[in-house]
């Protein structure tokens, strides 16, 4: 969607939010999901009745040679987990 469009304003107005004057946005991308899925693990399927969410917790700090945080409640703990992993993905070369 371009900036001469009816909606573009209202697609665009959070993410000029977000960018203020730093960057000019030249069009949106608008998707409308038809339909859903859960994004689960292999191993939830190839092993169902060994895979738990400690253990992808456990493999996880292990691949990622992180350790948890005393105090950190499990439910941060999962999120910043992944949002590590999402973070060394991105800067894997």
């Amino acid at each position: 969607m371009r900036p001469q469009e009816a909606d573009f304003a209202k697609w665009a107005e959070p993410l000029l939010k977000m960018v203020g004057e730093r960057f000019r946005i030249h069009s949106v991308f608008v998707v409308r999901a038809t339909a859903v899925e859960p994004i689960v693990a292999p191993s939830y399927r190839f092993y169902p009745h060994e895979t738990t969410e400690a253990s992808q917790i456990e493999a996880a700090l292990q691949a990622y040679g992180v350790r948890r945080s005393v105090g950190e409640s499990r439910r941060s703990f999962s999120f910043n987990l992944l949002s590590l992993c999402a973070l060394k993905k991105s800067h894997v070369v």
